[in-house]
């Protein structure tokens, strides 16, 4: 049984591209509040943290999917 609310891989890596887009096209701090609050709750503070300091997206995805490795799949 998967874990409760964890993203499949190719859910992550789509939600994590349209949130670094939509990221790249806020203009000011409450926009960027507005994107952070719509995204956090499904990929996480640290993966947006990485995203908004300029990691790429393959990279954070990268991170991602090594941390979730070792976790059961059914």
């Amino acid at each position: 049984m998967p874990i409760r609310g964890i993203l499949t891989n190719e859910d992550f890596e789509k939600e994590i591209a349209q949130a670094d887009a939509e990221m790249k096209a806020c203009k000011t701090a409450e926009e960027l509040a507005g994107v952070w609050k719509a995204h956090f709750g499904r990929l996480g503070h640290k993966a947006l943290g990485r995203l908004l300091i300029g990691m790429p997206t393959e990279a954070v995805v990268a991170k991602r999917a090594k941390a979730v490795s070792h976790l059961p799949v059914e």
